[in-house]
């Protein structure tokens, strides 16, 4: 088997020195010895480099890498499927939430230069009243805990329990996250519209998975008694922890 010193890894691969010595002390690479002590890599340390980047390149912190390192050189392919896909998942939904967060701050963003452009050129010094800051709009208020369905409610929530019949149920802060099969996605997600339209202090998000995705359903504290009827016995799996104040 073919041996390298650091270099030539460095050479070969275009990751620093020390780069990999970093991987090595994380446990991503494992190099042995000589008996002058300089490290030696096998020819598989160049393989092992580009799963590591491409892991990198899906944002997965290296802990999770290291992790799926040690299933990909000795499990099955598909049992690195099966771990990849929900870290995968979990990466997703953070950079949807980012990108709502982005689009928010840009609209901010825009709304400030467009004011400034509009603002009159003076010498004197700014006054409160002329400060882009002071445009800022308010935040808004949240939707009041109320449905406006009226005698429809009942009918709504009969669709819902026909809907998510036998659903595993899973507690999470403020609500719950049911996990369905995907040819329940075009109903469910015409229940959350329209849910939407009419009790607006819910939030629903949607997670596609593969042939699954998960439906995640919050409310607030005072709308937890509407929550429950749509989801009757989803309090029953919440952890009885108290949550920690915010």
């Amino acid at each position: 088997m073919e041996t390298m010193r650091i270099y030539q890894v460095a050479a070969r691969s275009g990751v620093p020195p020390t780069t990999l010595r970093y991987y090595e002390d994380l446990g991503l690479l494992r190099p042995q010895r000589a008996p002058n002590g300089y490290r030696l890599f096998d020819d598989e340390t160049l393989e092992r480099l580009r799963f590591i980047d491409a892991a990198k390149q899906l944002n997965l912190p290296l802990e999770q890498i290291a992790s799926l390192l040690s299933v990909w050189e000795s499990d099955p392919c598909a049992s690195v499927k099966a771990r990849l896909r929900p870290l995968l998942g979990d990466q997703l939904e953070q950079i949807d939430a980012g990108i709502g967060e982005l689009s928010e701050a840009r609209h901010a963003l825009a709304a400030a230069i467009e004011h400034l452009d509009e603002l009159p050129d003076r010498t004197e010094r700014c006054s409160p009243d002329c400060a882009f800051l002071a445009t800022a709009p308010a935040p808004p208020s949240p939707p009041p805990v109320a449905c406006s369905l009226g005698a429809g409610q009942q009918d709504r929530i009969a669709q819902w329990h026909e809907a998510l019949a036998d659903a595993p149920l899973h507690p999470v802060a403020g609500g719950v996250r049911i996990d369905l099969p995907i040819a329940a996605l075009g109903d469910v997600s015409s229940l959350a519209v329209a849910e939407q339209e009419c009790c607006p202090f819910f939030s629903f998000d949607i997670a596609l998975r593969g042939l699954r995705f998960t439906l995640t359903i919050t409310a607030p504290p005072e709308g937890m008694p509407m929550l429950e009827e749509l989801i009757p016995g989803h309090t029953e799996h919440a952890s009885p922890a108290k949550s920690k104040p915010h």
